[in-house]
């Protein structure tokens, strides 16, 4: 998913899950828009989470529009 994607489905505030390094589902929330880091990985910063995380492992909370 490009990050213009991203941003229009999941814009700053909305409930998403993330995969963690563990393969844990995480509830949270999109804290900044989704951008291309380094040139080359689409990412998002959320809630309470250090660092950004690569989209492929954000989506967006089941029953949320």
């Amino acid at each position: 998913m490009s990050c213009d994607e991203f941003n229009r489905l999941n814009p700053v505030g909305s409930a998403v899950v993330y995969i963690n390094d563990l393969g844990e589902a995480v509830v949270t929330k999109v804290k900044y828009p989704a951008e291309v880091l380094g040139g080359h990985t689409p990412v998002v910063w959320l809630e309470g989470i250090r660092g950004a995380y690569d989209l492929s492992r954000v989506h967006k909370k089941a029953g949320e529009r």
